[in-house]
């Protein structure tokens, strides 16, 4: 699995080693995080790390830091109520 934009990480106070990686969908701190949905994770679930990506382990289980706005719209407008999903099929299949 591969991450979406490095938002921003944190260092461990006692050990001083990157410890959280956080990213959201447009890697921009300076976009409030009440905006877009952030996401963080462990650097001991990362396998590779190179200049445009980060890679991690198949067991990587994202934490949920916050729900923007912005994420919650666009699943929204995606998850179609079913009598309008019946609709557009049969509009679709109708017009061939």
């Amino acid at each position: 699995m591969s991450l979406r934009q490095v938002r921003d990480f944190s260092f461990s106070p006692d050990t001083g080693q990157l410890d959280v990686i956080k990213y959201d969908r447009f890697g921009q701190p300076s976009i409030p995080s009440s905006v877009v949905s952030v996401f963080s994770v462990p650097v001991g679930d990362v396998l590779r790390l190179s200049f445009s990506s980060v890679t991690l382990s198949a067991q990587h289980r994202p934490i949920k830091e916050s729900d923007g706005i912005l994420d919650r719209a666009t699943e929204a407008l995606l998850s179609l109520p079913v009598w309008l999903q019946v609709y557009h099929e049969n509009t679709l299949t109708s017009t061939t």
